[in-house]
């Protein structure tokens, strides 16, 4: 029943979300709406649905292409949910409700990366360079649907439980921007695979995908790193033994609560809201579960660790948080694969693609 009620009111409001779209993508097509391009590489990592599909670790395993082959770069992000405006370089000793979780993850993971946060992806391009004018390659994160800023290379990314092209638009589905949208990306990767998949799912997998003969398809999964605790930064051993709370706010924490599950003895579960910030309310809360279960660690995930830094909590409750990161990891060996095209593109191209 519910289900159908969702489609009866969910159908008219996507057709005209459809329409919206549309307009604008024509607006743009015909150069009403101003593109800009710039005479450097950009690369553009993004989706077309809401939420978990592994933006910001896709992003990172990038940075560190670039980095690990002395190739100068800024991240550029818009900051979702911080509570300032405008453009902003992330310190290692922002917080997240200055720059965004994600910002601010970037920035812990790669300290000596130039990151900053601006809504508008052209004009923080612009100021960076300007600012950083050594600069080799800008690399923007959830930037596949912004078109004011033409990425010379575009990663799009797709869940593999629930592609891109399996997908409905908001409400009736995840997509927020139309599916065939995905004929302009210039490497898709499906992410979150499972381990073992046999060369029949790839086969399916690529039929499903619908891609063209320009486009190169990759397949990801999540590689779990060794657990930091908070605020010292060091890394911490969790073993079957080891008691824990779960706490995330993320979009789709079920990933995250298996792999506890698998690797320690769970207590409790804490769920928040995507990106919420943990105030006074929320804290209460974490306080009275870190009280009812007193060996337990809190373990987290690395994004929601962001945002516990700086909450309200006394110091022997945060000397009990775990958080857990996670790193990209490609199938059938593509790794050196997808690094080549990174390389390469960065190498040898001015920043301008075929596609606007």
């Amino acid at each position: 029943m519910l289900l159908f009620f969702k489609y009866i009111v969910g159908t008219p409001v996507a057709a005209v979300f459809w329409m919206v779209l549309s307009v604008r993508h024509i607006l743009y097509n015909l150069k009403i709406l101003r593109v800009h391009t710039f005479d450097f590489p950009v690369i553009g990592v993004g989706n077309l649905a809401v939420g978990g599909t592994g933006k910001t670790p896709h992003t990172l395993l990038i940075a560190d292409i670039l980095q690990k082959n002395n190739i100068s770069f800024a991240v550029l992000l818009r900051g979702y949910k911080r509570k300032s405006k405008g453009f902003l370089y992330v310190e290692n000793s922002s917080t997240a409700a200055q720059v965004g979780d994600e910002a601010l993850l970037i920035k812990r993971r790669m300290p000596q990366a130039i990151v900053a946060v601006c809504t508008n992806r052209a004009a923080g391009i612009a100021r960076v360079k300007r600012e950083h004018p050594t600069i080799q390659a800008a690399l923007l994160d959830d930037a596949f649907q912004h078109r004011k800023v033409n990425a010379g290379l575009a990663v799009l990314l797709t869940p593999y439980r629930r592609l891109m092209t399996q997908d409905a638009l908001l409400p009736i589905g995840r997509l927020r921007d139309l599916p065939w949208r995905r004929h302009h990306a210039d490497i898709v990767v499906a992410t979150q695979c499972p381990n073992g998949l046999q060369p029949i799912d790839f086969k399916v997998l690529k039929k499903n995908l619908k891609l063209l003969p320009y486009q190169q398809q990759f397949c990801s999964t999540y590689q779990y790193l060794p657990p930091v605790q908070l605020t010292t930064g060091n890394e911490v051993v969790l073993g079957k033994d080891t008691q824990v709370v779960a706490l995330a706010g993320i979009a789709h924490p079920q990933a995250f609560y298996g792999y506890l599950q698998r690797t320690c003895t769970v207590q409790r579960t804490l769920t928040f809201a995507d990106h919420q910030h943990f105030g006074k309310l929320a804290c209460a809360k974490i306080r009275h579960i870190l009280q009812k279960y007193p060996q337990a660690q809190l373990v987290t995930t690395e994004k929601d660790a962001m945002r516990l830094l700086h909450c309200k909590l006394e110091p022997e409750y945060i000397q009990r948080i775990v958080y857990q990161p996670i790193g990209i990891k490609f199938l059938k060996e593509e790794s050196s694969i997808f690094t080549q095209n990174i390389l390469h593109y960065v190498k040898t191209n001015k920043g301008i693609s075929l596609f606007c």
